[in-house]
């Protein structure tokens, strides 16, 4: 009679112990939804379009015609693509090139720096006197992002054997400056290099990031966010600057 009790505590410690850990799993996952759904906000709602860059066509055009990505914006897309889903938000990916008339008035999610993507140049040149983190090299890649408050420069680095060690990403949510009246907004996710972008891009799925208080408080945005860099793959870090735009 003994051995039966015990195992009857004991299956309903097992059962009490799973409830409790699956429904810890379950409260987890639903603040991290909550707090997804409010970063991305009226965007999940109306769907994104997210927006690649490709590399200099004139200069890589005979190794692939219709437009080369780096790996780091395709990861960045993947994490993307992954967190948008997750909340129900439908997600189109288009190039640069193949944008409709139409599409450039949508929400607007941009990969890459004004250096490959058109669109990212043209946003920041637009927003020019309210952002304070630039990339003064781009027409040249010189992959820098400078903070025009600090005076601090954000420089990749490299180890001993020349390979990338530390990169540095962008994040910049403005209004969409192509929007024709509509209140659409535009994310821009880009890296000093593909690193960088991947990190944007993990940065703004990451629950930390989102809780940071410009980040939950405040609509438009920027931000300068480490990202280390082991093995070929990027691993986002922290923020190193977050503030707000004043929109004009």
């Amino acid at each position: 009679m003994d051995d039966v009790r015990d195992i009857v505590i004991n299956l309903v410690a097992a059962g009490i112990g799973a409830l409790s850990a699956w429904s810890v799993a379950r409260i987890r996952r639903w603040q991290r939804e909550k707090r997804a759904r409010q970063f991305w906000g009226r965007m999940a709602t109306r769907g994104v379009t997210v927006v690649l860059g490709a590399q200099d066509r004139a200069a890589l055009g005979q190794w692939e015609p219709s437009g080369l990505v780096g790996m780091g914006d395709v990861v960045g897309l993947i994490t993307i693509q992954r967190e948008l889903q997750e909340i129900g938000c439908s997600v189109r990916v288009l190039s640069v090139g193949s944008l409709a008339p139409e599409d450039h008035e949508r929400d607007l999610i941009l990969l890459g720096g004004p250096d490959t993507n058109e669109l990212t140049r043209a946003t920041m040149e637009r927003f020019t006197d309210e952002l304070s983190i630039t990339v003064p090299g781009a027409k040249v890649h010189d992959v820098t992002l400078r903070d025009s408050v600090s005076g601090d420069d954000f420089v990749p680095r490299r180890g001993a054997d020349g390979s990338l060690t530390l990169d540095y990403g962008l994040v910049v949510r403005t209004p969409n400056p192509l929007s024709n009246g509509r209140r659409t907004e535009v994310l821009i996710l880009a890296g000093c290099w593909g690193y960088g972008t991947a990190g944007a891009a993990e940065a703004v799925c990451d629950s930390d990031f989102l809780q940071h208080a410009v980040v939950k408080e405040t609509r438009f945005f920027e931000a300068v966010v480490r990202t280390a860099v082991h093995a070929d793959a990027a691993y986002y870090e922290r923020p190193e600057v977050v503030r707000a735009i004043k929109i004009r």
